[in-house]
């Protein structure tokens, strides 16, 4: 299946002041990781035995927040599922990147949609792209087209 022509990260408010945009939680973590079966990985889950990038992918979105390693950076192709994870908490503004996957390739950026990988995403509904820098770390600032300024309804009660 193509990449959808836009991924989408929605993000508290911009945080970063060292110029980049997107970093993992693990900056700089190796992105293969060593699937066990005693780590939470289970037989027909998607994922090889020893060490893979499809390790790695499938491990972030089934950790999903409580993954320290991981080197990848999640993103939806719905702009609805990136607009309600960056207002997630009760945030009244947040941002939502917009990122051209046309721009990936040439940045050193490599997508994997989870659902082609993982057996039993986390998430299905969300559609998930795990993006990956070569070298892992930030993503680079000129695959984001847009970052757009997203705000909470205002509740009548």
């Amino acid at each position: 299946m193509p990449l959808p022509k836009f991924l989408y990260r929605g993000d508290k408010l911009h945080k970063h002041t060292d110029g980049t945009v997107l970093t993992p939680k693990n900056n700089g973590s190796d992105p293969e990781h060593e699937d066990t079966w005693g780590d939470g990985g289970t037989y027909g889950d998607g994922g090889t035995w020893g060490k893979s990038q499809v390790n790695g992918v499938i491990q972030h979105q089934f950790e999903q927040n409580s993954y320290e390693g991981s080197a990848y950076i999640s993103t939806t192709p719905n702009l609805d599922t990136a607009i309600k994870y960056a207002l997630y908490g009760g945030a009244a503004e947040a941002i939502v990147y917009v990122i051209d996957t046309e721009l990936l390739a040439q940045h050193g950026v490599t997508a994997f949609r989870v659902k082609d990988h993982a057996t039993w995403p986390s998430c299905p509904d969300d559609d998930e792209y795990s993006l990956l820098a070569d070298p892992p770390g930030p993503l680079p600032q000129g695959i984001v087209v847009e970052v757009r300024v997203v705000t909470a309804p205002v509740s009548d009660t």
